[in-house]
């Protein structure tokens, strides 16, 4: 999902530019003295929609310096469901530390607690381990950055953002109920494309004279990480309690909750102070922590016309405010027109249960009985979620409005849908339309491409486009995930390494352990032709690639691809053979050539 916000920020060593120092004051988190500076760490993943719910805890995060000496960062570990991001990136925490540069890392995860469930799956999927072993205990991961080293500046506030991709780390056998993951973690700094950061924690305070909050940082699901500070401005947009105000006015509610009050703060640090700058906040009850049960989904049904009470048939997931969930279930919620507050995810305006049409994904906070919320009178609260929806174009853009054949909705098929009941004028979801609006000034989409777009639906009484988006992406441009699974008995993979690009000759037929394939998202996987070879160069900027021993801990990290390729030839020279490779960047169908951005290789 799209983050609700983005910052401009340098790209230092991740990528290379380096800035000038610049001098900090005032309040709210301040900046650093003249020998230090301020490190935050976050942790992200790019995870596929087959996949619904996936925690891991982060046991330990250290950094390491050219003499040894080590910066020990996570304070005690957090547990991350990283399939509940929707594509926004867990703050950890932020630590000033010693200027210079880091050469190396290590990050250790726990998946003894693990727990994976795949859609349309009521039961834990089976996590196994690259060799077939059940996928329990602690993983170690060593960084090694010599190649590829970051700096801290003096009175600087940077970035490092951690990337556990399922999209690239995961196998999904849906028929066994089966996920087998090979760790590995992709890192950036300072990058201006940036994943938005969730900051979570417990309300400890407020300064008016600053704008700012302090916050008892804790991961979602409520360990202590140690002292955050947000700061807001007259654009932040607040869901205090579930009502939506901006600017002073939601300052002014935020400050008006007690000490302790839960707080969901969507934004990008502040590149000077150590400080979070939230674009969006939601605090209160119509939280994670809000002290309510839960329900998130998409309404699949509905029954109520406009201006009336409605019950709403939702296929997702729930959770109660002890803790309990419910997968891959189809739940009532009951809403009542008069009462039940309806808001949207990162907007300011409030809504009404005219909104809660078919196709729309929410999130419903109320009291749970069995599969029925309760969703009515003051308390209760249903949010919506910009909701993902995928086909192809049919014909062009005609009055600002697209027609789309949809092939995905929030993640189900169409057909899982009762659209009659989406008012007088239903949607007809093989002639679906989306408002584009100013879209349309830098929209060119052909007729027949595959699109995604992030839509509100319209109105149950709208007889006007069915949805509008907020984002809408052309597939056929966006960027693509190779990746290359390599065993014995199988398929021959004989790798090139040359200076300028890395060309993989296929022959043979894969293994059923084997994979050549092409990951387009939503659009699903493809077979990796073998004609001509695939290959792969690399991009202009902001790269990173990583080699690894299979069976070692240490992943050696390099920025520049010649230096990649030749430890990638020495290793090949030197007996070993190419296992795994997940390369990212945009592919050329002619040539069946990629330009990657970023490329992770594992040898034995």
């Amino acid at each position: 999902m799209a983050p609700l916000a983005r910052i401009l920020l340098r790209s230092v060593a991740g990528v290379a530019l380096l800035l000038v120092p610049t001098a900090c004051g005032g309040g709210g988190g301040g900046g650093a003295s003249t020998d230090v500076a301020a490190l935050t760490v976050t942790l992200g993943s790019t995870t596929p929609e087959s996949v619904t719910s996936f925690t891991v805890t982060v046991d330990a995060i250290t950094f390491r310096r050219s003499n040894g000496a080590t910066v020990d960062f996570l304070q005690q570990p957090a547990t991350v469901d990283l399939a509940a991001l929707a594509g926004r990136a867990v703050d950890l925490g932020v630590s000033e530390v010693a200027t210079g540069g880091f050469f190396g890392a290590t990050v250790t995860l726990d998946f003894t607690n693990s727990t994976c469930f795949l859609a349309g799956q009521a039961t834990a999927a089976a996590l196994q381990d690259d060799s077939g072993q059940p996928l329990t205990g602690v993983v170690t991961l060593d960084l090694d950055m010599h190649r590829a080293p970051f700096f801290a500046f003096a009175r600087q506030h940077h970035l490092l953002e951690l990337g556990l991709d399922l999209d690239r780390i995961a196998t999904i056998d849906a028929v066994a109920n089966t996920v087998t993951v090979a760790p590995s973690l992709l890192w950036r700094v300072d990058r201006y494309d940036g994943r938005a950061i969730v900051t979570c924690g417990a309300l400890e305070g407020m300064d008016d004279r600053f704008g700012t909050a302090a916050l008892a940082l804790e991961s979602p699901s409520g360990e202590p990480l140690g002292a955050r500070t947000v700061v807001f401005d007259v654009t932040t947009i607040f869901q205090v309690d579930g009502v939506p105000r901006t600017g002073a006015a939601g300052l002014a509610a935020l400050a008006a909750m007690p000490a302790g009050t839960w707080v969901e703060a969507t934004g990008a640090i502040d590149p000077l102070r150590e400080r979070v700058a939230a674009s969006y906040v939601e605090a209160g009850s119509g939280t994670w922590q809000g002290g309510q049960d839960l329900v998130e989904g998409v309404i699949v049904a509905r029954s109520g016309a406009a201006g009336s009470d409605a019950a709403l048939t939702v296929l997702g997931r729930s959770r109660t405010a002890a803790g309990a969930w419910q997968y891959a279930t189809s739940f009532t919620v009951d809403v009542e027109f008069a009462t039940t507050r309806v808001v949207r995810s990162g907007d300011a305006g409030l809504f009404d249960a005219d909104s809660l049409n078919v196709g729309q994904a929410i999130r419903a906070f109320g009291t749970l009985t069995g599969a029925t919320l309760d969703a009515k009178g003051a308390s209760a609260l249903v949010r919506e979620l910009p909701t993902a929806l995928f086909g192809h174009v049919k014909g062009g853009i005609t009055d600002s409005t697209l027609t789309v054949d949809l092939a995905r909705v929030g993640g189900e098929d169409p057909s899982a849908f009762t659209w009659a009941d989406g008012g007088t004028t239903p949607p007809d979801p093989t002639n679906y339309t989306l408002d584009v609006g100013s879209f349309e000034d830098t929209l060119s989409i052909a007729d027949g491409a595959p699109v995604v777009a992030l839509a509100f639906v319209a109105d149950v009484d709208d007889d006007l486009a069915d949805a509008s988006p907020l984002a809408i992406s052309d597939l056929t441009v966006v960027p693509v995930l190779l990746l290359l699974r390599n065993r014995a008995g199988g398929f021959d993979v004989t790798p090139d390494a040359a200076p300028d690009q890395l060309r993989l000759a296929l022959s043979g037929v894969p293994g059923s352990d084997e994979e050549a394939a092409l990951d387009f998202g939503v659009l699903g996987r493809q077979p990796l032709p073998a004609s001509p070879d695939p290959s792969a160069k690399a991009a202009k900027t902001r790269t990173l690639f990583e080699l690894r021993y299979a069976g070692s801990d240490t992943v050696a990290c390099y920025v520049l691809f010649p230096e990649f390729e030749a430890a990638l030839a020495a290793a090949l020279a030197g007996g070993a053979t190419l296992r795994d490779c997940a390369m990212y960047g945009s592919y050329d169908a002619t040539t069946n050539a990629l330009v990657a951005t970023t490329a992770v290789v594992v040898v034995e």
